[in-house]
């Protein structure tokens, strides 16, 4: 199976390269919005979710997101994923006034937070 990680985290990218894991990092530079059209595209393109993208942020937004796909020739995405995926988009955008006016400190609080998630994930695939 070929992983792919597609994230706004420079901390998941790092913790990918420190631990020599095999996976395909998407680095993307702006926002969660970024974050969910590429995993759109690929989900589109017939990845499927790996992990669940909602767990840990149905409740609390974060500036941060990581998504991990997966495909191995016989995987086809499900509309499901899709409608995963735009939850997040949907979160992002009800709370985007809060996510723009976090402090740096803030923002690295929440850079962990969703680099936990991730590598908890990661770590048992």
């Amino acid at each position: 199976m070929c992983y792919m990680i597609i994230t706004n985290n420079p901390e998941v990218e790092r913790y990918v390269k420190r631990k020599k894991k095999q996976f395909i990092v998407s680095k993307r530079n702006g926002t969660v919005k970024e974050v969910v059209m590429e995993t759109r595209r690929l989900l589109m393109e017939g990845w499927s979710l790996v992990c669940d993208p909602l767990g840990g942020r149905k409740e609390r937004a974060n500036p941060y997101l990581t998504v991990v796909v997966g495909r191995n020739g016989t995987l086809e995405s499900i509309p499901c994923d899709v409608l995963r995926v735009e939850q997040l988009l949907d979160i992002y955008y009800r709370n985007r006034s809060y996510l723009e006016g976090l402090s740096e400190r803030q923002r690295i609080d929440y850079s962990a937070i969703d680099c936990s998630l991730t590598c908890g994930a990661l770590d048992k695939l």
